[in-house]
């Protein structure tokens, strides 16, 4: 927790070995992966991730299948990163990660420019029961493929809905701001100014008000 992970690996690897019976073994070679991770030293956390995947029983497991997908997702392998995301459903679709792997799945094929598969998995979260801030970021997600998929419709639609939800209010600047977007798509040039400028003047100095003043550059 205090990001100390060369520390962290060195004393839970004395652990694993001088304790190989213990009770915290598996604890300890998870998070031996994960100082790996953060270390950025992938093979590594393979490697200790590949211990616990080798045990019969551990709470660790579906923990593990998770980080060794997004390893392949951090490191831009995003075809192998569906995959094994897609296994890792396959395999604990009642995991707390679940919907966070079917959301990542999206982002991938977001990456490789394949938008219909991309909101097909983002449309399937809603499955695995979202956190409130993980539907948001998924819907967030969805809409915005959706627009540069060209179902400008289906795009709206989304960012109109998250709007009217108070809960994220806190989003509004960035859901207005992906309003304006779509009217511009659809060649509404003076709704999308006005939408625009409503930006700029409710949220001042952030940075959606500076991409609201690039995008009436871009219109002018």
């Amino acid at each position: 927790n205090m990001t100390e992970y060369i520390s962290c690996d060195k004393k839970l690897k004395e652990l694993a070995v001088k304790y190989p019976e213990s009770e915290y073994v598996d604890n300890a070679y998870f998070y031996i992966g994960m100082s790996q991770f953060w270390l950025k030293n992938y093979e590594l956390a393979q490697e200790a991730f590949n211990y616990i995947n080798k045990m019969k029983k551990t709470p660790y497991k579906d923990d593990a299948a998770f980080v060794f997908a997004y390893m392949d997702y951090v490191r831009g392998n995003f075809n192998s990163a569906a995959i094994s995301f897609g296994n890792f459903l396959k395999e604990y679709s009642k995991s707390d990660s679940a919907a966070t792997a079917q959301f990542f799945i999206g982002v991938c094929h977001d990456s490789l420019g394949e938008y219909i598969q991309a909101m097909q998995a983002y449309k399937n979260v809603d499955k695995y029961k979202p956190s409130h801030e993980l539907y948001y970021d998924t819907r967030y997600a969805y809409g915005s493929t959706a627009l540069r998929a060209d179902s400008i419709d289906l795009g709206m639609s989304i960012f109109e809905d998250l709007s009217r939800k108070e809960r994220y209010f806190d989003q509004s600047s960035m859901i207005q701001l992906k309003i304006a977007d779509g009217k511009r798509l659809k060649g509404m040039i003076k709704e999308a100014e006005s939408e625009y400028l409503d930006v700029i003047e409710q949220f001042p100095k952030t940075n959606q008000s500076a991409e609201a003043y690039y995008r009436l550059g871009l219109i002018y």
